[in-house]
This record gives structure tokens, C-alpha cells and sequence, in this order.
């Protein structure tokens, strides 16, 4: 596992908003309870969306970060799973700004979590998750 997939494990306490967000997507986003497995799925979720723009150190990596995850959910079922999260995953996105997150990369993860499409959605639920790690790593 990369360190920031390990992060990803580790309780948010920069973004407390977003810890309880962070242990339900965690526990929910495939149907195993490896960490690694767990992980892995968020990163992936975002690197192959557009929010994955925003995480340039691992699109170089991408061909390493591939895995075939066979526990992998559908994103319409998290999508139906984090509705009732979506606004606080909203609300959470300007505290990004405070730690150097630019602002076309604030829009664009604003529009994911508020767009139409379910895929586009749950990828900005991970890519919040995975800028979060990233804060509490000091990046």
C-alpha cells in the first residue's frame, strides 16, 4: 500500500467533518474488509474520473496502482448508500482552500459531488477523502 492509501485507515483530525464520512465510505466502498483492498478502491475511483486531475503524483503511478478488485460495488448502490452524505461532503469542500487546494480544483469537486452522473458523484466522494489524507499528511 502507498502511504496515503494507509492514511486513508487513520482517523481525520484536521477535517473531523469529514471523519465519520471518512469511516463509512471506507467500511462501504467494496464488500471486503482489507484495508488494502479499501484503499486501493478509493484511489482508483478517483484516478479514473476527472477529479483524478487533481492527484497528479499518483496519475504517474497509475499502471502500478492498477488491480483488478473483484469486491468492487456498483456506483449506482453507493451512490444510493451516500445520498445523505453528499451535503456535508459539499459543505467540507471550501476547508480545502485553506490548505492550498486551488480554486479550479475546488470547483471541479464541487461539481462532481453535485452532478447527475452517480459514478462522477461517488468519485468526488473519494477524491474529498483522499484530498482530506492528504492535509493530514501535510501536503
Amino acid at each position: 500500500m502507498l502511504d496515503i492509501e494507509q492514511q486513508l485507515h487513520v482517523p481525520f483530525t484536521k477535517l473531523v467533518s469529514l471523519e465519520r464520512l471518512r469511516r463509512r465510505v471506507v467500511s462501504t466502498i467494496v464488500d471486503t474488509e482489507l484495508q488494502a483492498v479499501q484503499s486501493r478502491e478509493v484511489v482508483l475511483r478517483c484516478l479514473y474520473n476527472p477529479v483524478g486531475s487533481m492527484f497528479p503524483e499518483l496519475r504517474v503511478r497509475r499502471t502500478e496502482l492498477t488491480a483488478p478488485i473483484c469486491e468492487k460495488k456498483n456506483s449506482i448502490v453507493l451512490d444510493g448508500e451516500y445520498g445523505d452524505y453528499y451535503p456535508f461532503f459539499v459543505a467540507s469542500v471550501p476547508e480545502f482552500r485553506k490548505y492550498g487546494l486551488p480554486k479550479q480544483h475546488e470547483e471541479l469537486l464541487r461539481n462532481a459531488l453535485t452532478g447527475t452522473s452517480p459514478i462522477h458523484r461517488v468519485a468526488g466522494v473519494c477524491a474529498s477523502l483522499l484530498m482530506a489524507a492528504y492535509v493530514e499528511v501535510g501536503r
